[in-house]
């Protein structure tokens, strides 16, 4: 964990020398890095779960934010899927959509960016059932993946719960 920190300190110094002598622009996969370090620092661990943040405003320099405009929404919607499954693979839950939003931040240099992550509040738990709990959370997690192709199809998600078997935890 120190490691994990010296690392993200030595990172951003580098980024941002470099950065301030070649004011090169954001890429989208710089993005990308950024956006899963950001979920991984701001992970919090539980007896029973991993909580990540769901939302992401990722603060650009005006000209950077000009330079992706025309592409905002596609990349947007990419983050989104990306760190859906990223959710997924790592086992992680969220307590809602994961949302990226990119936006002017103010006072972020030319070359930089400045992500803020953020954990939606914490619903009342919908089941007492573990693993119906841990399956609602992997179809919501596939929901924001799949996007409106799911939906097409999409079954009463209490009449599959109800079929469900109990087991008695």
């Amino acid at each position: 964990m120190l490691l994990d920190r010296l690392e993200a300190l030595v990172e951003t110094g580098i980024d941002g020398f470099f950065g301030a002598i070649f004011r090169g622009r954001v890429q989208p996969l710089e993005i990308t890095r950024r956006l899963t370090r950001e979920m991984e620092a701001s992970k919090v661990i539980s007896l029973n779960r991993v909580y990540v943040p769901n939302t992401f405003v990722v603060g650009l320099h005006p000209s950077d934010m000009d330079h992706l405009r025309p592409l905002a929404p596609e990349l947007e919607a990419e983050f989104q899927r990306f760190l859906g499954e990223w959710i997924v693979d790592h086992d992680y839950t969220v307590n809602g959509p994961v949302q990226v939003s990119l936006t002017v931040g103010p006072g972020v240099r030319a070359g930089q960016l400045r992500i803020t992550p953020r954990m939606d509040e914490v619903a009342a738990p919908a089941a007492a059932h573990p693993r119906l709990d841990r399956g609602r959370e992997r179809l919501a997690a596939l929901e924001q993946q799949l996007g409106p192709e799911l939906n097409e199809d999409e079954e009463d998600e209490d009449a599959v719960a109800g079929a469900l078997p109990s087991r008695g935890f």
